[in-house]
């Protein structure tokens, strides 16, 4: 990746509950961050519970390697097993982690070798 691919790409500069900083703007709303695009105000169906159907039209559109989810400050958000099974079937990395630890990782897998999307759970 050169310097120019990393300038582009969305980093978040930080976290805390209920907002989230990504390159210098601050969204107040669960998002999903991939290369130079974000998605604010993310929403599932059931709010606590991550199903395929709440990503897989992102899934599809961005086709990444690595799926970096966070699951709240406290990891409220349950993450179903249909997700866990699609993501394998597809051959997607899923990273799975409170959102306080899963921003860093995605933001250094983001750095080191990109086609990383990110789906964050903001609060609880």
């Amino acid at each position: 990746m050169n310097s120019d691919d990393k300038m582009t790409r969305m980093m978040i500069d930080d976290y805390s509950f209920g907002s989230m900083i990504v390159n210098d703007v601050c969204y107040k709303s669960d998002l999903i961050l991939f290369e130079s695009k974000i998605i604010g105000s993310w929403r599932r169906k059931e709010g606590h519970l991550l199903v395929v159907s709440d990503m897989i039209d992102h899934l599809t559109e961005f086709d990444p390697g690595i799926l970096v989810i966070g699951t709240g400050k406290f990891g409220l958000m349950k993450v179903s097993n249909d997700v866990k099974t699609w993501c394998a079937s597809k051959g997607i990395c899923l990273v799975i982690k409170k959102t306080g630890t899963a921003w860093q990782t995605y933001n250094e897998l983001t750095e080191d070798i990109g086609r990383v999307m990110g789906a964050f759970h903001l609060t609880c």
